[in-house]
């Protein structure tokens, strides 16, 4: 967001850039020998620094260089990874011929590993096992062998390597995540899926499975530049039996024996469309596809047989969203030329619950249960549904602009429209909540609505308002921007499209995370945590993130905006200030003096980064 906020500012201030003028003092500055191509605040907060002569690693805290690594030039930035939950990086020099993967532990700097050093050719595929505290490198050696190692991502050394006769890197992409059986793993190819044994790295057994070729994610200018990452369109997830795994693939579906390999079900499922939902549920397995002929249907984990009948309920188009409640399965359906619909259907049958499926009018955004109705918001309007004939309760509230919502103890707050809404489930009624009080300044649209101590909290980009819970105002602030008339216009677009995007994934995400009437198990998500977590890795990398985690809650009580109007030290001009959210007031301001500052805020360490110039980093207490 902070680069689209940087080039509206220049397109709209085109003047000459006078040197900056600091009201405060940092905490530390340096300047690197050539320009600054890019930087990037990693998850154990040092800061990564690109330039024309070096990979840099500072120290938040001292700016002192932690580490420089002068191969390590003029790296673009799209060949910059982090490996999620840990203090390394990865870093992809990508050719025509070949693939050199450099993975480093950031907070020391340290080359943890160099596929070219471990004797790989090229490489063809990385991926990391967490729970075995490994990274697996797939590709050819030197020898123009098909290769695969297993590195210890404590030492960096090697626990194996193999030639591997049965598994060709060059024809063979790695298709799905990895899955780990005790000291094993499962490794699925574009034509196989293989258990190897995690200390020898020998194939315990083999399936001849074939998967759809993982694709190639592309960056750089116009998405141009192979960035050496895939992804995988292939997935592996636990049954609901310890003993089994499910494999999907697009529309096909089947279950194997993790101790054989050998197929747990009579007949694999081929479903009508692509696999676009999975859910672990009591009864069976909860997949929906999309495409002309979506399906949903409940699968029984035993035998892969639908429960729901042959075809399954009738959708008018395919699924975006899934919740469960007493009433059955909420369903909200997408046509192709974008039409959106709502049904209910019964957990043991699959039928609709309701005479008639609701069409709405834009993408749904909130289904929830609410006193024997159910509550629906979606990108166009808002109302409350008749459980027990489908029909709306009243007229549904239109708007135009984009929402953004939270829930409270008996029902949720929408701003939709210029209007902050009560939408109270006990009541099964929508309320405008201000009485027409709400006003906010420069024609913004707020991007965030928090319920916080019982008080309600608007904000958008330079605005920040906030409620009790009878609708009075307790603040109304206005940070005025630079070049305001027309960067508010353009800003707040921006924010609304972003803020309907996040509300929409964080309403689907807990409406499958739901366990209301007792439809939705735990398991899936625990085997996730169990599959992705860094557990058995407890050195002093992983310490050092730890302890920074956990003292990151004072960052989620503030706002950073840039304003026109920063005062600190005596001075005013162009700068951010650090706005509380229970207040609406300032509790930092820092003058930055320069009407296109390059600048980023590490939230969770309340440090500024700014760049005066192309080779100065200055840190400030933020």
């Amino acid at each position: 967001m902070k680069s689209i906020l940087k080039t509206i500012l220049l397109i709209l201030l085109m003047s000459s850039i006078s040197l900056p003028t600091f009201a405060s003092d940092p905490i530390w500055s340096i300047k690197f020998n050539s320009s600054i191509n890019w930087k990037k605040i990693t998850p154990a907060g040092i800061m990564v620094v690109s330039t024309n002569d070096a990979l840099y690693g500072i120290d938040p805290e001292t700016g002192k260089e932690i580490w420089k690594i002068e191969s390590l030039s003029k790296i673009l930035e799209d060949r910059y990874e982090e490996i999620i939950n840990s203090p390394y990086i990865a870093i992809t020099e990508v050719t025509m011929a070949k693939q050199e993967h450099i993975i480093l532990n950031v907070l020391n700097g340290s080359v943890v590993c160099n596929s070219k050093d471990l004797g790989f050719n090229t490489i063809t595929g990385r991926l990391e096992i967490p729970p075995l505290g490994a990274m697996l490198f797939f590709g050819m050696n030197k020898k123009s062998k098909p290769m695969m190692m297993l590195i210890d991502m404590t030492t960096g050394k090697p626990r194996w390597e193999r030639e591997m006769e049965k598994i060709n890197p060059i024809r063979e992409f790695p298709a799905a995540n990895i899955f780990v059986v005790e000291e094993d793993f499962l490794f699925t190819t574009s034509k196989g899926i293989y258990r190897i044994n995690g200390k020898s790295g020998e194939i315990v057994w083999e399936i001849e499975q074939k998967s759809p070729s993982p694709v190639p994610e592309m960056g750089g200018p116009k998405g141009t530049k192979f960035t050496g990452r895939y992804t995988k369109t292939a997935q592996i997830r636990a049954s609901n039996d310890e003993s089994r795994i499910i494999f999907s693939n697009q529309n096909y579906l089947n279950s194997f024996n993790i101790k054989d390999g050998s197929s747990a079900w009579a007949t694999p499922v081929t479903v009508d469309g692509e696999i676009t939902h999975f859910s672990y549920d009591t009864r069976g397995a909860l997949i929906a596809t999309g495409g002309k002929k979506p399906e949903i249907n409940l699968f029984d984990y035993a035998t892969g047989a639908r429960k729901w009948g042959k075809d399954g309920p009738k959708l008018l188009g395919g699924v975006v969203f899934m919740s469960y409640s007493d009433k059955g399965l909420i369903v909200s359906m997408e046509t192709a030329k974008g039409k959106n619909s709502i049904t209910i259907l019964d957990f043991e049958t699959g039928n609709p619950v309701i005479n008639k499926a609701l069409k709405v009018d834009g993408q749904i955004l909130n289904l929830e249960l609410a006193n024997n109705a159910l509550f629906y918001r979606t990108t166009e309007e808002m109302n409350f549904v008749s459980i027990e004939t489908g029909t709306a309760i009243g007229k549904p509230t239109n708007f135009k602009a984009g929402s953004v919502a939270d829930y409270f103890d008996q029902g949720m707050y929408i701003f939709a429209g210029g209007v902050l809404f009560n939408a109270d489930f006990k009541a099964n009624k929508i309320d405008d909540f201000t009485k027409g009080k709400l006003k906010l300044q420069g024609k913004e649209v707020p991007d965030q609505l928090q319920v916080r101590n019982g008080n309600i909290m608007l904000a958008s980009s330079q605005n920040i308002v906030l409620f009790d819970k009878n609708g009075n105002e307790l603040a109304n602030e206005y940070y005025e921007a630079p070049g305001q008339s027309m960067f508010a216009k353009i800003a707040a677009g921006v924010l609304a499209v972003g803020s309907m995007a996040l509300a929409m994934g964080a309403a689907m995400q807990a409406g499958l995370n739901s366990t209301t009437g007792g439809g939705y198990t735990d398991y899936g998500r625990q085997m996730k945590i169990q599959q992705d977590g860094w557990t058995n890795i407890a050195d002093a990398s992983f310490s050092a993130m730890n302890k920074r985690f956990k003292a990151t809650a004072s960052s989620q009580n503030y706002i950073t905006m840039l304003t026109a109007k920063a005062n600190s030290g005596g001075k005013n001009g162009i700068g951010l200030v650090k706005v509380n959210k229970d207040t609406g007031k300032t509790d930092k301001q820092i003058v930055l003096g320069t009407k296109d500052p390059d600048y980023e805020v590490d939230e969770y360490g309340n440090v500024l980064y700014f760049l005066p110039s192309k080779n100065e980093l200055v840190c400030y207490a933020f």
